[in-house]
């Protein structure tokens, strides 16, 4: 049997730059859903990036002040439905 060889980068092919991401070890910030979509929590608000065409919309912001967004999942199966779990200091 031949053993194909696959080349993997050492160079980035896009750079996540998540300035307000939480630095906590319990709290779940990504989740990539199957529509190749990937919703990110900063501090306060849900951002969502369409991968297929780069674009960037905001779905959701917290108005509390010690509000946090601490969970964010895509249902596993296949649709456009995301949960989001809210944390308060």
């Amino acid at each position: 049997a031949v053993k194909s060889v696959r080349h993997i980068s050492s160079a980035p092919v896009r750079i996540l730059d998540a300035p307000e991401i939480l630095d906590d070890y319990y709290l779940n910030l990504m989740s990539w859903g199957s529509t190749n979509v990937l919703a990110i929590a900063l501090s306060q608000t849900l951002y969502l990036w369409d991968a297929s065409t780069s674009s960037i919309k905001e779905l959701m912001s917290l108005d509390g002040p010690d509000d946090y967004i601490s969970s964010v999942s895509w249902i596993q199966q296949g649709g456009s439905h995301i949960a989001v779990g809210i944390a308060s200091n």
